[in-house]
């Protein structure tokens, strides 16, 4: 539908028309790119944060481990009759080069920030369905000239 069309269609002069989608354009240029940018700063908050943790944890898992085990072999009679457990006592001392686990999580954490700061190259999205509105472009224009008119 054309400018002209829109106009004819509410009784309004083709400039006014105009008007209104600049200031609509505007609008959405200052709103949407403001918004989409705010959104962006808080999730590279939220991932820092979180990497910030995934490292303290990672650092935490490095170090010096202790395991030990205890085995039963079998049980024996003593020389009163009472049964006696043999246990097999190994402890094994090794240094820990930290959790993977965390490695995973900060390897997480910076392909997030790479896809919202938009390092990555862009994938094809293939968006189908029906969009609902709230209201139609004539109806706009219709709320918009009523408003200016105030």
């Amino acid at each position: 539908m054309t400018q002209s069309e829109i106009a004819a269609d509410l009784k309004l002069n083709q400039g006014t028309i105009s008007r209104f989608l600049d200031e609509l354009s505007r609008d959405w240029l200052v709103e949407g790119v403001f918004n989409f940018n705010e959104a962006k700063i808080e999730q590279l908050h939220k991932v820092n944060a979180l990497e910030i943790e995934y490292y303290d944890a990672w650092r935490r898992s490095i170090g010096i481990k202790i395991e030990t085990t205890n085995t039963e072999r079998g049980a024996v009679y003593g020389t009163s009759g009472d049964v006696v457990t043999l246990e097999d006592k190994k402890t094994f001392k090794y240094k820990d080069v930290g959790d993977p686990r965390y490695l995973a999580g900060i390897q997480w954490c910076i392909e997030q920030r790479c896809k919202i700061i938009g390092l990555y190259a862009p994938t094809k999205q293939d968006v189908t369905g029906n969009i609902a509105t709230a209201a139609t472009f004539s109806e706009w224009i219709k709320i918009e000239t009523e408003r200016n008119k105030k």
